[in-house]
């Protein structure tokens, strides 16, 4: 377990990014781990919702485009 860079809520599920390159998405009904989202090869430190997608940058200015 890595330290937690951000924190987002969107749609019932709860986004955490950290020092591992990863985002992870948990239900928040029952705060179990639904997705882990692998990509990154730097820290990913911004998340943002818009369309259906998630975007996110991390430390070296790479942005990821996911379809939920």
């Amino acid at each position: 377990t890595e330290v937690v860079l951000y924190l987002k809520i969107h749609d019932g599920k709860l986004y955490s990014s950290s020092f591992d390159n990863t985002i992870k998405v948990w239900n928040c009904s029952d705060d179990q781990l639904v997705a882990t989202l692998e990509g990154h090869t730097n820290f990913v430190h911004f998340l943002h919702f818009q369309n259906g997608k998630l975007y996110s940058q991390d430390l070296g200015s790479v942005i990821k485009i996911w379809k939920l």
